[in-house]
Order: C-alpha cells, then sequence, then structure tokens
C-alpha cells in the first residue's frame, strides 16, 4: 500500500531500512555497564564516549521501567548510573548504530544526485524540550548533519520523523567499514556542538540547545523503532522476523555463553595439545576478533577421563573459521574428546564496526 501512496518513498528491493536491529529484538551480550566506549545490550548499538564522567548500563527493555510503545516488544535502555551535572567542553556521550558502507552505495551521496533519507524512531526522555540526534558520516574526513527535534513530555513515548537531504559533499568509501552512523546524544560538551540542518565537515554530534540527559541518576532514556529509508516521507516501520534480524546480526557479532556441549570435536595432537576446528553459520563483516574464557568446570573427555587443563590462543584462518586450542593433561596424540563448558565460559567473535 506505501509504495502507491501520495508522497511515499519508493520502495527497493531488500528491506527498506537501513538499520539493522532497528526494533532491539536481538540482544546476544545482555546487560552491559559503559564504563568507555562499548557495546550495547542489543546486537548493533553501541556507546560513543570521549571523557565524560557520565555513565550508563545499557539493557534491553520489554515492560521494566516503562511499556514499550504499541507494535514493539523491545527497546534499548540506557540507565544513568553515574551523573554529570557540569559539562566539560570535551565531553560526549551517544547512544551509536553504525551502517556497514557496502549497504549505503544506493544513496549516491558524494554526488549531484545524492539521495535524501529519513530517520524515524520512538524515543521515551526523561526531560522535555530541545533534544538532538546526528548522521556521522566517517569517510571523506569525517562529517556530519546534526538535526534538532523537541519532546513534549518527560519519560512518554514519542515518536518522531526526521528528513535528512543527500550529502552531496562527502563520498561513502564502497567497503566493509563503516559508512554512516546515527547518534543520539546523552551529553555533548561545546567541543562537539555545531549548526543544525546542514552537512559540514567535523565530528559534531548536536547543536548549542543540546541538553544534558545524565545529571541525574533517575534519567532513563529508551529507544526503540529506529528506521532509516530513502525519501522525504516516513513509512510505517519494517517489522521483520527475528531469524532474519538475527542472521543480519550474526554478521557482526556471533557467541556461545555458558553451560553447554560445544559443537566441536577436540583432536589431540600431543598429550598436552588439542584442537578443535570450527565452522561459522554465517560469515562475518572482517576476519573476528576471538575471545575464549573458560568456565569454573570446563570438560575436554578424552578416554574416559577429563583432560583439559586450560584454553590457549585461538587462531582465525578467515571470516567463518578457524581453531581454538587446549592446553591437556594426559591425552594422546590421535585421540578425539568431547568438549564440554560450564557457567562462565564464553567464546565469542566480533566484527563489528
Amino acid at each position: 500500500v506505501e509504495q502507491f501512496r501520495f508522497g511515499s518513498n519508493p520502495i527497493p528491493g531488500g528491506s527498506k531500512n537501513l538499520v539493522i536491529n532497528g526494533g532491539m529484538t536481538v540482544a546476544q551480550r545482555g546487560s552491559q555497564a559503559i564504563t568507555a566506549s562499548g557495546r550495547a545490550a542489543t546486537d548493533m548499538w553501541s556507546a560513543m564516549l570521549n571523557d565524560t564522567a557520565g555513565r550508563i548500563t545499557f539493557t534491553q527493555d520489554s515492560t521494566t521501567g516503562a511499556a514499550v510503545p504499541l507494535g514493539h516488544g523491545y527497546a534499548i535502555k540506557a540507565d544513568c548510573t553515574t551523573a554529570e551535572g557540569s559539562l566539560a567542553a570535551s565531553d560526549a556521550l551517544a547512544i551509536r548504530h553504525m551502517i556497514e558502507a557496502k549497504n549505503l552505495q544506493h544513496l549516491r551521496w558524494g554526488s549531484a544526485s545524492a539521495k535524501a533519507v529519513t530517520l524515524s524512531f520512538w524515543m521515551s526522555s526523561p526531560k522535555s524540550g530541545t533534544h538532538c540526534v546526528t548522521l556521522n558520516q566517517p569517510d571523506s574526513s569525517y562529517r556530519h548533519y546534526i538535526s534538532e527535534f523537541t519532546v513534549a513530555s518527560a519519560d512518554t513515548w514519542e515518536h518522531f520523523k526526521i528528513t535528512i537531504p543527500g550529502d552531496t559533499g562527502g563520498t561513502i568509501t564502497n567497503d566493509t567499514g563503516a559508512g554512516l552512523s546515527i547518534n543520539f546524544p546523552l551529553v555533548c560538551g561545546s567541543t562537539f556542538q555545531n549548526t543544525k540542518d546542514v552537512w559540514a565537515a567535523g565530528e559534531d554530534y548536536g547543536s548549542s540547545s543540546v541538553q544534558n540527559l545524565l545529571d541525574n541518576t533517575a534519567n532513563n532514556v529508551y529507544i526503540t523503532g529506529v528506521q532509516l529509508e530513502v525519501g522525504s516521507v516516513a513509512t510505517d516501520f519494517a517489522h521483520e522476523d527475528v531469524g532474519t534480524t538475527l542472521q543480519k546480526c550474526l554478521r557482526y557479532y556471533q557467541a556461545i555463553e555458558g553451560s553447554t556441549p560445544l559443537p566441536w570435536t577436540i583432536v589431540c595432537d600431543s598429550a598436552t595439545l588439542g584442537y578443535a576446528f570450527w565452522r561459522l553459520p554465517v560469515k562475518m563483516r572482517a576476519n573476528p576478533t576471538v575471545t575464549i574464557n573458560a568456565g569454573s568446570g570446563d570438560g575436554i573427555t578424552v578416554a574416559n577421563g577429563n583432560r583439559f587443563s586450560s584454553y590457549a590462543t585461538p587462531y582465525v584462518y578467515n571470516t567463518d573459521s578457524g581453531y581454538a586450542g587446549a592446553v591437556l593433561s594426559g591425552a594422546t596424540a590421535g585421540f578425539a574428546g568431547r568438549w564440554t563448558a560450564s557457567s562462565g565460559f564464553y567464546f565469542r567473535w566480533s566484527a563489528e564496526l
């Protein structure tokens, strides 16, 4: 129906929403306390943090604290855990979503035919008044477009629609790096402030009217239903099944957590060293950074005995395969073993933007 509505955007093939996990349905990491720039609880979302003393904890929220808007099952919650009453010029903390450059080439930015995009989202803020959201383009020596929107009532879900003109002055490189980021500043000092409603050079995040949303530990910010689409009209949010969203997220992050039988066999290279070769179900954006942590009672059973001592540094072949090494005790070269994990174990692959 939207395709034929007067003034509506043309509906491209595939998903019209350039944002992955804009409905906050996938949360592989769980609760995340942000003490430096880091990932959020919901996949594909993170924090941009510079200097500020203010701190937040991210969670995937459903009904605790604030019911999500009708039609959405989840939201991202940023809970202020350390307040910052007075901002320094260089202080900045924003809720961020990054988009891979290969998924943005159809915008034609950097040319005279650069296409406009429309950002829509639901937000509940602890304050009424002027707020900011910014598109940042890290290629072309960094560029930004700051938009303002007005929250009518504090701690109330409201829907916002903002159209941003295409950037004729900055080209998005056709690669697997970050081509664009959406930033919701929670605090933004004067170093990162600039003029609204214009594409300009520099890494800025808010106008001079931006508010401090971290001045009280009672402050909570909720966001969901984030959509960025080609065109100058906001259309209905593109809900997709959670399986499809998860498959998209796995390109950037995959993990096995906690107590579980693991899906790879350990092959004993010697009495003291074994290898498990892994193949991921989804190829990642780039060769991942791999981290492995032993649980309280991990085991590698070879010839009816637990031979596990510790893990060696994992090795990555390419975007979907590699191996993990295990230090063993009393094993036999050429034997194979069953690998089981216990509470506290994790095996993580990250190719985040």
